[in-house]
């Protein structure tokens, strides 16, 4: 099979995850829920090396310093994600839906979304790579109108 296929651009990777992410958080406001579907919970799990990944690119490329640095120019980063603590927190939260699984159980909620969603808008910033893997489940199909 073709890799091209499976394989796309650093930032269309990125985006493609954060969609969904976004399309998880609407999903549950319109639904009036804090914890997402499992659906969404399995499509953080079969990507889990994929986020750990982009997680991994911000605490290599930045220190704190150069992410506040960054938030100070691009308003639209959060400041919660400055810290490098921040993301072995997030990635902790991709661990625990890794293990929920296993167990058949799902308590991951909208806000972990939007903190994972929130870590990941640093990753943009970061410096282009080999081709890497599209997510899977993706688009993310949720029982809603969006």
């Amino acid at each position: 099979m073709n890799a091209q296929l499976y394989c796309q651009p650093y930032k269309i990777v990125l985006d493609t995850i954060i969609d969904d992410l976004v399309k998880v958080k609407h999903y549950c406001y319109q639904q009036h829920e804090d914890k997402v579907p499992t659906i969404a919970r399995d499509n953080l799990v079969i990507n889990s090396s994929l986020l750990q990944y982009f997680f991994a690119r911000v605490i290599f490329e930045m220190d704190d310093l150069e992410r506040s640095k960054l938030q100070k120019e691009h308003r639209e980063l959060d400041y919660s994600a400055i810290d490098s603590h921040f993301y072995g927190m997030v990635n902790k939260m991709v661990e625990r839906a890794v293990k929920e699984k296993e167990y058949e159980v799902n308590t991951v909620s909208e806000d972990n979304i939007h903190t994972i969603s929130r870590a990941l808008h640093y990753a943009k910033y970061c410096s282009e790579t080999l081709p890497i893997p599209m997510p899977k489940m993706s688009p993310i199909q949720l029982n809603t109108k969006l």
